[in-house]
């Protein structure tokens, strides 16, 4: 019995030498999570640093890729990197390319990789004590591309293309680019002629379940779809045929009554107001000027770049007319009913009203009715046609993607890239930071996410890439 109770006596005080051990490990990874829970938060401060001056550099691109005049996206990251960044930042001189690189689909990208000085609790005091130290440096990258909308908003089923046979389509030049600033016809004849200077069917089958932009069967109200817009996702067509593609980036001609046509581009016109100061403008007062803003600090003319006015600033979703619409725009003429068509390029269009031939249309002089510019026409009293422009245009929420020369609708996105491989944008582009040479931006865009088919990119046979 003494010889058990000596035994006990001389482990006394053991517990509390492993109850001192435990708590040192369990303080030491405590304080290391909390360390790294400020990184973690440094990291994502880093990452706004770099994303939102890549896409003020990125602007300067697109203008740059619209006017083919230099522009300067160094200054406009280190000014948005002066102004707007808390203080502890610095940007990365030499990885940092300014100089609107083009890609392999035409885009111009810009690179942005800054630098945070990193916040520390306790992981410093290891450090000072000598005992060691995990803290460094947090660096994030950013790049941000400019290039054409390939995926852009309020499309409706109306479509134009560039040549018929070897001549220019209604809207465009002989070399393909788009007719600024002149009016053309959007002819939606039921059956329509063979004569390249008319779009017999003018409607497209664009009433599919998402993410499809068209597919043929398709049976919708072609009234109801015109006035508010397509649901589906067209995408710009990458290959050179709808044999082997997807019915996102290709569309299916069809036939309809051009009553509904006309209705529907009625009820649209008619569905608001808000930018129209001078509606209904009988007097042939150009409602673009009501519409538009200038996308820079240039003089408005035919051929300037543009964005479009929010019609009511009081409202937290921006305001945008229905008089502008993204239209569909083919490399040839559809001459067949229910067949597939690449999708070329995608045209900002700005839908004046309707007459009844397109020689009204195109007449300078032609002095529009109230009815004209509603479409409240009867079309019965002849080949009614849509009349417009194409607008350069820069967009919002649009996936960016290469340039036609028939594009008209530009932006801006932050993508992601692997090393040697093409951007895939990640992230819809939203309000553009502005950049004058003269004001610097102070309130930064918001980037919000969107849904992408493949959100991790896709592999050369065009599959996704796992994330």
């Amino acid at each position: 019995m003494r010889r058990i109770l000596s035994r006990l006596q001389e482990q006394r005080g053991q517990a509390m030498v492993m109850f001192i051990g435990i708590f040192t490990v369990i303080a030491v990874v405590g304080v290391i999570v909390v360390d790294f829970g400020l990184w973690f938060s440094e990291r994502r401060a880093a990452q706004t640093d770099a994303d939102l001056p890549a896409l003020a550099g990125a602007r300067e691109c697109m203008l740059e890729l619209i006017t083919k005049v230099d522009h300067d996206p160094t200054w406009a990251i280190e000014q948005w990197f002066d102004e707007n960044n808390g203080g502890n930042a610095e940007l990365v001189a030499d990885k940092t390319s300014t100089d609107c690189e083009p890609q392999d689909n035409g885009e111009l990208c810009v690179d942005v990789v800054v630098r945070h000085e990193s916040k520390t609790l306790f992981s410093s005091f290891f450090k000072s004590t000598g005992i060691g130290g995990v803290a460094g440096n947090i660096g994030a990258h950013a790049r941000a591309c400019a290039g054409a909308a390939n995926a852009p908003w309020n499309v409706i089923p109306l479509d134009t293309y560039k040549t018929c046979e070897g001549n220019a389509g209604p809207c465009f030049n002989e070399d393909g680019s788009p007719k600024f600033g002149t009016m053309c016809g959007l002819e939606f004849g039921a059956q329509g002629t063979e004569d390249c200077d008319h779009n017999p069917r003018g409607m497209l089958d664009l009433d599919t379940d998402p993410p499809y932009c068209s597919d043929t069967g398709g049976s919708g109200s072609i009234e109801d779809l015109i006035t508010d817009g397509v649901p589906g996702m067209c995408f710009v067509n990458e290959g050179t045929s709808c044999g082997s593609h997807p019915w996102a980036d290709c569309a299916s001609t069809q036939t309809g009554n051009k009553q509904d046509v006309l209705d529907g581009t009625s009820a649209r016109i008619l569905k608001n107001h808000l930018c129209d100061d001078n509606y209904p403008d009988p007097d042939g007062v150009s409602l673009v000027d009501d519409l538009l803003e200038a996308a820079e600090p240039v003089p408005p003319s035919p051929t300037g770049i543009y964005q479009a006015r929010d019609c009511d600033p009081n409202t937290p979703d921006k305001q945008i007319s229905q008089r502008l619409v993204s239209i569909i725009v083919f490399d040839d003429y559809p001459d067949q009913n229910n067949t597939g068509y690449p999708i070329a390029s995608f045209g900002g269009f700005f839908l004046k009203g309707c007459t009844t031939t397109v020689k009204e249309c195109v007449d300078p002089d032609h002095e529009w009715s109230v009815d004209e510019l509603n479409c409240v026409m009867d079309s019965q009293i002849g080949q009614v046609v849509v009349c417009g422009e194409f607008l350069r245009l820069t967009v919002e929420g649009s996936w960016i993607g290469r340039v036609d020369p028939s594009s008209t609708m530009f932006g801006i996105a932050l993508v992601d890239w692997e090393s040697g491989g093409t951007p895939v944008p990640t992230v819809a582009p939203t309000v553009v930071p502005t950049v004058a040479p003269t004001v610097a931006p102070t309130v930064a865009p918001t980037v919000a996410p969107t849904a992408t088919p493949c959100p991790c990119g896709t592999k050369p046979n065009g599959t996704c890439r796992k994330c």
